[in-house]
Formats: structure tokens, C-alpha cells, sequence
């Protein structure tokens, strides 16, 4: 992939006609990266991911869109979407859940989506916790962060403000080391932060145990994180006991803000006619932007093309003909 202040030195910036360190280059190009994203699988955007699995349930980063696949305990699993527990089974689905469940649940089989959530680890419902949000850099005193959930008696987290109004979700005013929910949570539903300077991390915190638990880690720009998940049915971990899985991803859109952020379009070429397609797209001129995107996404085929050619030439060499090597008692004492 390439960085955005390598996007800003391209010829992109002959497309674009403005400053390249003004904000309207960053969104021409944001814009462009985008839709192209929307337009297919190119490369660089399908990648592999590691992510920690607690209990039966892996959340992925922020930059997932798509999970393709799950690779767990050595095998691959087979991926359901939404859909799997709601329509009648197949003969290949059917074999697969009578061997899972002929092996006493063990093993791995599939897979499947389970929306998305706003924390990696979610709380134990049985067991309620306080949350502890740290900063990591001093300039973010005084943001905020604003948790939604369920409390301790199974109740909507609602509090009051300072006009003493009332409001769902507690809101933290950030400070140095952490600072911590009044009340105890069983769920966490979604979570509205503040942009940041710095990187943000959520703890689990229970007083009787005294034992404290990852709960999330936000990025500075994230400001209503949502990420997908992913559950595993027969795989299980006890809580806060994470497992490493990999799996086959689609990235999700991520704009550039920073010289450093990777641009997630790699081929500058069709970047650029993205970007004319937008300007075109700007203007009213709906012809012009299709194709203009035509064309872009026509460049992203052929490099495709190139990188993964259709068209190879297979080798096959046998010096023993067809015949296996035990059959012809090599390597045999």
C-alpha cells in the first residue's frame, strides 16, 4: 500500500488542481478510495487478520469489512452469514453439524456472523463490571466518552445531567490515569468518544475479584466504533482468556488523515481517475463520473491481471510415471 504523503506527491496531484496538504485534496482522494473499494476486491484489500477469540466469539479491527474466512485449532472453518441459522439446512450443511455434534461438539465446523460490537471483549453478563477508560497522551484531558449498556440490575444505563436532565449512556470526562463508570455494567451496546490526540484503552474492572480486564482500545480518529464478529459455536475459551485466530478479510474504508495512514487503494493510476471521477461527480456530470470510474476500475483489472495471471503454463513431472513411491518400494527399508 502507499502512505498519503506519497499520494500527495503523485500525479494525483496534477488530477486533483489544489494544495496537497489542503483538506480538499484528502477528501478527493478519501472519496476516490472509497468508491473503488466499493467497486471490487483489488489488490491489497483482501488480507489475512489475527485476532483474539474470547470465549466462542472473535471481534475484528476496526479495518475488517468482510470476514471471507476463519482458520481455528489448525483447519479452516466454513463461513455462514447471517442468514445460517435462519433457513433450513442443506445435505452439506447437515453432515457437517452431525459430525460436530457425533464428535461430542469438538472440533471445528463453522463459523458464523454475529453482527458487530463496539468492545473486543465483552463483559460476562453474569458477571457485572466497572469500566476504566485510560488516556494515553495528557492533551486529551477533558474529552469525553459516552458508554451505552445494560447495568448491574439489568436496566438501561440512563444518567443525569448537569441541568438535571436525564440522558441513556454515562458519559466520562477523560483525565490522567483513567477514569471510571459510577455504575457496573452486564453489556456494553455502543460507545460515542471524542477525536483524540492519542489512543484510548477500556478495562474491565471487578472490586471483589480485584482482577482487571481488557475490554477495547480505540484509535484517535474513531469516534462510534462498530466492529464485525465473528462466532466459533463449538470453540470456547473461559472469559478473558483469549485465543489467537486468523482469518481471510476484506478491509474496510478507512479514510487517510495523516501523512503516514495508509491509502488502501494501492494503484495510483485508477486513484487518480477516481479522483476526476469525483470532481466530475461534484459538478453534476453523472456521464462523466461513470466513466471515469469505468476507467479506473478497468486499470484495477489489469493490474490484477498482471499480479495474477489467468494464463500460466503448468509443469507436471513424474520420473515415476503414475505410480506412487511406496509402490516402488522407495525410501522402504
Amino acid at each position: 500500500m502507499i502512505t498519503l504523503a506519497e499520494a500527495q506527491a503523485s500525479r494525483a496531484l496534477r488530477i486533483a488542481g489544489v494544495c496537497p496538504e489542503s483538506q480538499e485534496f484528502i477528501d478527493l482522494l478519501n472519496d476516490g478510495t472509497r468508491l473503488l473499494m466499493k467497486r471490487g476486491n483489488w489488490t491489497g484489500t483482501i488480507q489475512f487478520a489475527t485476532a483474539c477469540i474470547y470465549g466462542n466469539t472473535v471481534t475484528w479491527s476496526r479495518y475488517v469489512g468482510a470476514v471471507l474466512g476463519v482458520h481455528v485449532n489448525g483447519g479452516s472453518t466454513i463461513p455462514q452469514n447471517l442468514w445460517f441459522n435462519w433457513v433450513y439446512p442443506g445435505d452439506a450443511e447437515a453432515r457437517d453439524m452431525f459430525m460436530y455434534y457425533q464428535r461430542h461438539r469438538c472440533g471445528t465446523v463453522f463459523s458464523v456472523d454475529r453482527g458487530n460490537s463496539p468492545v473486543f471483549n465483552q463483559i460476562c453478563p453474569t458477571e457485572p463490571q466497572f469500566i476504566q477508560v485510560f488516556i494515553t497522551v495528557p492533551a486529551d484531558v477533558g474529552k469525553t466518552v459516552t458508554i451505552f449498556g445494560i447495568d448491574d440490575n439489568h436496566q438501561q444505563v440512563i444518567t443525569q445531567r448537569p441541568d438535571g436532565t436525564y440522558q441513556p449512556g454515562e458519559v466520562l470526562t477523560l483525565g490522567i490515569p483513567y477514569v471510571m463508570t459510577s455504575k457496573m455494567y452486564r453489556r456494553i451496546d455502543r460507545i460515542v468518544k471524542d477525536p483524540t490526540q492519542g489512543k484510548i484503552a477500556a478495562f474491565q474492572w471487578n472490586p471483589t475479584a480485584n482482577i482487571q480486564l481488557p475490554l477495547a482500545a480505540y484509535d484517535p480518529s474513531e469516534t462510534n466504533p462498530d466492529y464485525i464478529t465473528t462466532q466459533v459455536p463449538n470453540y470456547r475459551v473461559a472469559c478473558g482468556c483469549p485465543q489467537i485466530v486468523t482469518g481471510m478479510v476484506k478491509l474496510k474504508f478507512v479514510p487517510a488523515q495523516h501523512p503516514t495512514d495508509l491509502v488502501q487503494v494501492e494503484n495510483i493510476d485508477a486513484l487518480s481517475i477516481a479522483m476526476q471521477s469525483v470532481k466530475h461527480s461534484d459538478a453534476y456530470d453523472h456521464q462523466g463520473a461513470e466513466i471515469a470510474m469505468q476507467r479506473a476500475v478497468r486499470d484495477l483489472n489489469y493490474e490484477l491481471r498482471d499480479r495474477y495471471p489467468l494464463e500460466q503454463t503448468v509443469a507436471s513431472f513424474r520420473p515415476f510415471g503414475t505410480a506412487s513411491l511406496q509402490k516402488l518400494y522407495l525410501g522402504m527399508r
